[in-house]
């Protein structure tokens, strides 16, 4: 891992390149792309990353001894093991100790993803002056919230600030920047200003959106209604929205419904526990791969038809929650999309959708008569991303993060729901309202 953010910090070119990092800071595993125009590399995390997949970095932090020394990953001997960052946020944990620690941890991983990139790439950006930009993602309900978005991007901001000072970072160093202390006391070797993130250039899309770049580029590509639904191992976002073009050719992406619950694999898996009586040490972490419903329920010395009685609850809430997305879509803000009549092209994504209880879920909604049908589409692998480990069937895990490396400019206007009004009264394209 390096400070730096140029191959030659006393000789800047005068020839620039932007290079752009997709920051999927996600609940179990977070993901990294940096991109540019011509090609977008996935950022293997090898040493930290999860079990045949170094794209997956666990989103753990550990603390390692007296002076707080952090590093990525659950180490052992590690004085203190933090997890469930993001979760800290979603469930409003503002404190200034989740700030401290999500700062360490994105600050250890902008870190990396730079020294990945300068290390492998320089042949390519030597004779560069770097210009970084860093796209982060929010779950779709949270990009109205505007404390929660000026948030995002004030910790991303601190994270960049200790990631480029010299030396390793620590809980006490990251707590000064995070109390605003001067960047110009911090010694940076010259030129600093070229190694700082101005906060113009920090980002924030819905994850949704930035999902189906890859789609809406390709030519699988349809008009009008979609819904997306994510499978995290915290959280089950769905929203339903609209892809079309203005007059000017841009992409643009009306959000009609959204909602996020804590409804992913690992509350999937909370749920069997207490309602099975299931011993604790029986159960999957959210960095562990989730078994078919025949494996676990032989594992818990039950009948799969149980389990599938077992989980009735939990599955009634989903489907409780994708109904209620679609009624409410129908009857209040898009009600003539065609779509209604055959089936609303549906995008199941996140590390949980290959699960069999969801997967189960889905078959269902498949086989349901409109409004309630959906289509289900694929995410295929874009040509210009650059993941050579990548396991087959596993691009939907690096979607966000690679929506995320291209141009803040370029990824599309995305209004919020409430900048999209209802469709009562006219009926007409509410995307052009």
């Amino acid at each position: 891992m390096t400070d730096r953010t140029q191959f030659d910090e006393e000789n800047l070119s005068n020839d620039k390149q932007q290079l752009v990092i997709g920051l999927d800071f996600g609940t179990a595993f977070t993901k990294v792309v940096i991109g540019e125009q011509r090609i977008r590399y996935a950022i293997p995390f090898t040493s930290f990353s999860y079990k045949n997949n170094p794209y997956l970095l666990p989103s753990i932090l550990s603390i390692l001894d007296e002076n707080d020394e952090c590093i990525l990953g659950e180490t052992i001997g590690a004085k203190t093991v933090i997890d469930d960052l993001k979760m800290r946020l979603i469930n409003g944990d503002f404190s200034d100790d989740t700030k401290i620690y999500i700062v360490s941890y994105l600050s250890l991983v902008l870190r990396y993803s730079r020294g990945w990139l300068l290390d492998t790439q320089k042949k390519t950006y030597q004779d560069k002056l770097l210009i970084w930009y860093v796209n982060i993602g929010l779950p779709t309900d949270s990009y109205d919230n505007t404390k929660l978005s000026d948030l995002y991007a004030d910790l991303i901001q601190t994270a960049w600030t200790v990631s480029v000072l010299p030396g390793p970072v620590s809980l006490g160093r990251v707590r000064d920047y995070i109390n605003k202390v001067d960047i110009k006391k911090a010694k940076l070797p010259p030129p600093y200003k070229y190694r700082l993130l101005d906060r113009g250039l920090i980002n924030q899309f819905p994850e949704f959106a930035v999902q189906l770049v890859g789609y809406v580029r390709s030519p699988r590509r349809q008009e009008s209604l979609h819904m997306l639904i994510d499978v995290g191992a915290g959280t089950l976002d769905i929203t339903t929205f609209n892809i079309y073009k203005n007059q000017e050719e841009e992409d643009l992406y009306p959000i009609f419904a959204q909602d996020v619950k804590p409804l992913g694999a690992r509350f999937l898996m909370i749920h069997r526990q207490k309602t099975n009586g299931i011993e604790s040490n029986k159960i999957p972490s959210s960095f562990d791969k989730i078994p078919t419903d025949e494996s676990f329920a032989k594992s818990v010395n039950i009948s799969i038809e149980q389990l599938q009685n077992y989980d009735i609850p939990f599955s009634n809430l989903i489907n409780s929650l994708i109904n209620g997305i679609l009624k409410y879509t129908k009857e209040k803000r898009y009600r003539k999309a065609t779509q209604w009549e055959n089936g609303i092209p549906t995008f199941f994504c996140g590390g949980g959708a290959s699960i069999d209880f969801y997967q189960h879920i889905f078959s269902e909604f498949q086989l349901k008569r409109p409004p309630y049908k959906i289509i289900p589409m694929q995410l295929d692998k874009p040509s210009d991303l650059n993941a050579p480990e990548l396991p087959d069937n596993s691009y939907n895990r690096l979607s966000v993060a690679y929506g995320l490396s291209f141009d803040p400019y370029d990824i599309g206007e995305i209004r919020k729901k409430s900048y999209v009004p209802d469709d009562i009264k006219t009926g007409t394209e509410p995307a052009e309202g």
